[in-house]
């Protein structure tokens, strides 16, 4: 008894068990009961039916006798008598189903009595122990704020009632203890922790005017990247237009080129032309000499035939005078001398007309000897002008032949320009890729610099975070030891 009081959860256990083997058992009763009785109950309506059907097969000739016997009685009246002696019979089935389970239904009604007080004895029970087990706790909390909290034989006699509020100040014991030892290191840890904190609020102030110098220099130089860009943007317009001076220039250049091709070629065929008219005008000079020496010669002939011709003629005149004194001589011989003036006088014809011929080719003569002189006159200018021309010409094919070396130089020169113009056309496309090479990078430069810009941003308010942060750890850092030195 004395256990049972001391454990008084043992005692209600086994009333527990007591109250629900009885309440099985009266359950049990009342279940078998009302099943009896549903049984009863269906046996008894299958009997009303059967009865009904009986009834309702008897009815028609039991109406049809009273009405031959002379009884006037309807049917519905019929059904209605049979209908209260069904009623009747049901009420009589219900009270003797009462009748027979009043016992059980009272037991039941006392079970249900006794379960209300059960259960209020049950939470006075329950409100009793914690009470007790609240009380325990508050003072084990009281000792485990004390920090004097150690498991000895009073602790043991206080908690012996209560094995689990035992096992836990036995494990709390040993928790303190081992909490005090940590609670020593922690503090020891939060002086290196403090330590440490002051470093890094002194780092986080270095770092901080680092961070605002370099956010300084950044700006900077963002702002000669700003510069650089326009500076390139600049260039990058001026390389464009050196891009297009240097392409109309290679076209030129390829113009030129062509066109010299054109003036070599001229030339050449120039001084072909000129060499070919060179031979052929010393072949004229050649022949104008020679016409030269034939007018000469034609000269001395016609000279010659003038002398000739004035033979001629005085060899007329001799003959006309021989006629006319063949003539006078024939008048003087008369009849004999006929036959001699006939010859006399042919003579005389004959000798005017070798005089008439005479001077004609006298005249005709004069006139040669002044074609031939006139002749011989262009034929000297003639040779003058060709000495003019072979000389002109000479000087023109020295002016060719130097014209020709020129082209050649030009030629070279030009071979200069094109490779000179092709090197420039290749440094300019390098400059032009190089700047846009450049400018791609400058943007990228400003991309990098814009990032590390917000980089030292989000640093530079890390770093005010952080310094935030170990002013924070500082305060609660002189906090603990505060409250330490109080403890």
């Amino acid at each position: 008894m004395r256990s049972l009081a001391k454990n008084p959860k043992v005692l209600l256990t086994c009333v527990a068990l007591l109250y629900l083997c009885l309440f099985g058992f009266t359950f049990l009763r009342l279940k078998n009961g009302y099943q009896s009785a549903r049984d009863l109950y269906s046996h008894r309506i299958e009997q009303l039916k059967k009865a009904k059907y009986v009834y309702e097969e008897i009815l028609p000739g039991r109406v049809a006798s009273r009405r031959t016997y002379g009884v006037s009685e309807s049917g519905a009246s019929f059904l209605r008598n049979e209908n209260e002696s069904l009623h009747k019979t049901l009420e009589s089935m219900s009270n003797d189903w009462t009748r027979q389970h009043e016992f059980n239904l009272k037991l039941f009604e006392i079970f249900g009595e006794i379960s209300l007080v059960f259960l209020f004895v049950l939470s006075v029970f329950s409100h009793v122990q914690s009470e007790r087990f609240t009380r325990r706790i508050s003072i084990l909390n009281r000792k485990i704020g004390n920090e004097s909290f150690q498991f000895r034989a009073v602790t043991e006699d206080e908690f012996r009632d209560i094995p689990a509020l035992r096992s836990l100040a036995e494990t709390l014991g040993k928790y303190g203890s081992d909490q005090k030892e940590k609670t020593d290191r922690i503090r020891e840890d939060f002086n290196e922790i403090a330590e440490i904190v002051d470093t890094i609020r002194e780092v986080s102030h270095r770092l901080n005017s680092n961070i605002s110098d370099e956010h300084g220099r950044l700006r900077e130089i963002h702002s000669l990247a700003n510069s650089i860009r326009s500076e390139i943007s600049s260039i990058d317009r001026n390389s464009d237009a050196y891009y297009v001076l240097v392409s109309s220039m290679n076209v030129e250049i390829r113009q030129l080129d062509e066109m010299m091709d054109r003036i070599g070629e001229a030339v050449a065929t120039s001084l072909n032309r000129l060499n070919s008219m060179h031979g052929r005008i010393e072949t004229g000079f050649q022949t104008i000499q020679m016409l030269a020496e034939s007018v000469t010669k034609i000269e001395t002939n016609s000279r010659e035939m003038k002398l000739i011709t004035a033979l001629i003629k005085q060899i007329s005149e001799r003959v006309n005078l021989l006629a006319l004194n063949a003539a006078i001589e024939s008048a003087r011989a008369g009849a004999y001398g006929r036959g001699f003036s006939v010859v006399a006088r042919e003579i005389g014809i004959l000798a005017a007309e070798t005089d008439k011929s005479a001077k004609t080719i006298e005249s005709l003569i004069q006139k040669s000897i002044q074609e031939s002189n006139n002749g011989h006159s262009l034929v000297e200018r003639s040779m003058e002008l060709y000495d003019f021309i072979l000389n002109d010409l000479e000087s023109l094919k020295v002016s060719g032949d130097e014209i020709g070396s020129l082209v050649d130089l030009q030629t070279q020169k030009r071979e200069r320009i094109k490779y000179s113009s092709d090197q420039i056309d290749k440094k300019s496309d390098e400059i032009y890729n190089s700047i846009k090479q450049h400018k791609s990078a400058n943007s990228g430069m400003e991309t990098q610099i814009s990032e590390i810009s917000s980089i030292t941003s989000e640093s530079l308010m890390i770093a005010k975070s952080l310094i935030d942060s170990s002013d924070l750890l500082n305060l609660k850092s002189v906090q603990i030891r505060n409250s330490d030195k109080n403890i």
